[in-house]
């Protein structure tokens, strides 16, 4: 298998990440408790970090360490990991594409996707940018932005249950100057005979301004005010300091009067937001997942992460996006083609 052994057991939610790709990329399609164990047994290097969570040498006590004592430790750990893969499957239900096959002394996660589901596919997908970003698969994978591009665009429709446009460059239709897209983006919004003007400090080479995602529903009047998101696009592992806030007021002023004093900021990854949480003395991991959260929101806005990804694909199949189809098939043949290389 492709896999690197976990380099963090403090982070839960990574480590519940590789058991997921563990199953997805195994030819059984089922990664166990006991897999996750020993992807930390098998490291040599005896002043790996790791090695302390089941090694302790004899340098660092003076009496030898009972072996229930190791295994206490493991179980401890693994248990955390068994409780947030429990979490997950409870929060997304048929949308989860795993099984937990639990005996109570052992468990086993075993790989369910379902070809026809949208809310499948789009975790997959975004599991495996996780692996390759966070060093959980060794091999490169190619288009992993382009690929969070398309899964943002077509759940940010489903968030408003409206339409988007994909704004990030280079867009898919081909406007290539950051006048003629602005232009395109408010026809599509409803304003028919906007004539856009370029800011004064303008030099013509501008992108995007740093907007990839503008989602919007109206209603029937198509007069504002309308409900409006404007998303950033994180594949990378600084989407922390990337807020899509930083970005708007500059995107507005190319928008003039047709820009909308208020809207909700989104911030789209492939990961669980809380990915780098670790439990502390005093909080537990889950009530550290909270507080983490509980800050994303002050400076991220909503944050859709890989588990709301797919919640928003099973909620329903309404998109105001005419090229769903093309998209999907375009997913489809890149996961079947990333899961091949990965699994040779």
């Amino acid at each position: 298998m492709t896999m690197e052994a976990l380099i963090d057991p403090d982070k839960i939610a990574l480590a519940a990440d590789w058991v997921e790709l563990a199953a997805m990329l195994s030819s059984r399609r089922t990664s166990s408790k006991a897999d996750l164990v020993r992807s930390l047994s098998v490291l040599e290097e005896p002043e790996h970090e790791l090695v302390n969570l089941i090694i302790i040498s004899a340098e660092e006590t003076s009496e030898p360490m009972e072996e229930e004592i190791l295994q206490s430790k493991s179980e401890l750990w693994a248990s955390d990991v068994r409780e947030e893969l429990g979490t997950r499957i409870a929060n997304l239900g048929e949308a989860y594409p795993f099984e937990m096959v639990d005996t109570g002394a052992t468990w086993r996660l075993v790989y369910q996707v379902q070809p026809d589901r949208h809310d499948h596919l789009f975790y997959s997908c975004c599991l495996l940018i996780t692996g390759r970003r966070h060093s959980l698969i060794r091999h490169e994978i190619p288009e992993m932005d382009k690929v969070l591009q398309v899964i943002a665009y077509l759940v940010a429709a489903r968030i408003v249950q409206g339409t988007a446009y994909w704004f990030g460059y280079p867009r898919p239709d081909e406007t290539g100057k950051m006048l003629s897209a602005v232009k395109e983006l408010l026809v599509r919004i409803g304003f028919k005979s906007a004539d856009p003007v370029a800011p004064i400090w303008s030099v013509g080479t501008e992108k995007d301004e740093g907007i990839d995602i503008v989602a919007w529903r109206n209603f029937g009047d198509c007069l504002p005010s309308r409900l409006i998101v404007y998303g950033q696009v994180a594949s990378g592992k600084n989407w922390m300091d990337k807020p899509v806030d930083q970005h708007v007021s500059v995107f507005r002023a190319w928008l003039g009067d047709y820009g909308q004093q208020y809207y909700v900021p989104a911030m789209f990854i492939p990961w669980q937001q809380y990915v780098y949480v670790e439990p502390t003395r005093d909080r537990s991991f889950r009530q550290r997942v909270v507080d983490l959260s509980m800050r994303n929101e002050r400076t991220l806005g909503l944050t859709v992460d890989r588990g709301r990804i797919a919640e928003l694909a099973t909620r329903t199949t309404f998109t105001g996006n005419d090229d769903e189809a093309e998209w999907i098939r375009y997913l489809v043949t890149w996961r079947s083609k990333v899961q091949a290389t990965l699994t040779e």
